[in-house]
């Protein structure tokens, strides 16, 4: 019976593999079956990727070029921000213009997590992480600009205020989605399956 020949990068045969990014000497059994969430979230990042910018289109449109087309005849303190604000309206654009970019990166990272490629999951993770940090800076950015001066203008219970809140809050939960991103993607196994294709 022939024993197993030694190679580069694993001197000892009967020693599990060494798996790259995991350290010089850091060993693991690589998994023998795709971890399912590379296949569930790439496709989602695929999805939620079209979609926004779908409706980073849509707001485009109705923001700067057409803002008549949200005329209701009802207070819109959004809507006044952005006419009467110089310095909000550079913020939305600039805001606009990242999320356009981060977006792209999304789609790409779906596309590249379902080819079982590694920078699918780096991509992922900055996705994620640029989720989490605009959806935060949005709920303050909605409560400074429009919350606490839609209360003290129209009351708590009207009805600019608890649209705002809503609002904030939609943001909020909209949250969830990269935070599973960033946590699914850090998990040791699916760092393994990635590195090792």
């Amino acid at each position: 019976m022939n024993d197993p020949l030694p190679s580069p990068t694993n001197p000892n045969p009967y020693e599990a593999p060494v798996v790259p990014g995991m350290g010089a000497n850091a060993r693991t059994n690589v998994p023998k079956d795709r971890p399912v969430s590379t296949v569930v979230f790439g496709v989602l990042n695929i999805v939620f990727g079209l979609l926004g910018l779908c409706g980073l289109m849509f707001s485009t449109v109705v923001l700067f070029v057409d803002p008549k087309a949200l005329e209701t005849g009802q207070p819109n303190p959004a809507m006044d921000a952005l006419a009467n604000n110089p310095g909000y309206r550079a913020f939305m654009i600039g805001m606009m213009t990242i999320g356009f970019v981060f977006l792209v990166v999304g789609i790409v990272a779906g596309i590249n997590l379902l080819r079982g490629k590694r920078s699918g999951r780096t991509l992922s993770i900055a996705y994620a992480i640029y989720s989490i940090v605009s959806g935060v800076v949005g709920a303050i950015v909605n409560l400074v600009m429009f919350i606490w001066p839609a209360v003290n203008e129209f009351g708590a219970g009207s009805p600019v205020v608890v649209g705002a809140i809503a609002g904030a809050i939609g943001g909020l939960v909209g949250l969830i989605y990269p935070i599973l991103l960033w946590y699914f993607m850090t998990r040791r196994h699916v760092i393994a399956w990635l590195d090792a294709q």
